[in-house]
């Protein structure tokens, strides 16, 4: 009998020593819950859309190019075609401080101490491939609405079965 009263009280101690807030389940992919919107600042092509210099709702490759060529000249000072390590970090500071989580960073990919034109049109010119779906060198409205989680979404390109091409379309290169 006192075995069975020191378990009880040993239970009750344990019991009463469990957090008093409700457990929330781990994340679940097949949850029957919506899933929580990811699409911060608008989603994937939000940050193309600053580039549609007619503001017509399409970017088309050219101004994708010409935006970015504008940006590199602005950011390079020296006029040397290169953007020093101490550039590409208040760049990449900037970045985050605008875009938080959705920011890419610069990188200066063969390590040569000089970001150029091409590592600094790398991760832009990738997604505009990506979002090119039926590669005609634009990304239209519907394209762009489909990136953010609108219509079509990932896997169903514009509607005429042009899913699964893979990344890049056009050996994801970056602009010239």
């Amino acid at each position: 009998m006192r075995n069975h009263l020191i378990a009880l009280c040993g239970l009750m101690l344990m019991a009463s020593c469990g957090s008093k807030d409700p457990k929330v389940p781990p994340w679940n992919p097949y949850s029957a819950l919506a899933p929580r919107n990811e699409n911060y600042h608008g989603g994937a092509g939000a940050a193309l859309k600053k580039y549609d210099a007619n503001k017509d709702g399409t970017l088309t490759r050219d101004e994708l190019v010409a935006g970015l060529r504008a940006e590199f000249a602005a950011a390079d000072t020296a006029k040397t075609g290169c953007l020093s390590p101490e550039q590409v970090t208040a760049i990449n500071q900037s970045r985050v401080e605008a875009d938080q989580s959705t920011a890419t960073p610069l990188q200066d990919w063969n390590q040569d101490g000089c970001v150029n034109f091409q590592e600094f049109a790398t991760a832009p010119a990738s997604l505009f491939d990506d979002l090119d779906r039926n590669h005609d060198g634009k990304i239209s409205p519907q394209e762009f609405e489909a990136a953010a989680g609108g219509r079509g979404g990932r896997g169903e390109a514009d509607g005429r079965g042009e899913a699964g091409r893979g990344r890049g379309g056009r050996g994801g290169e970056p602009p010239p």
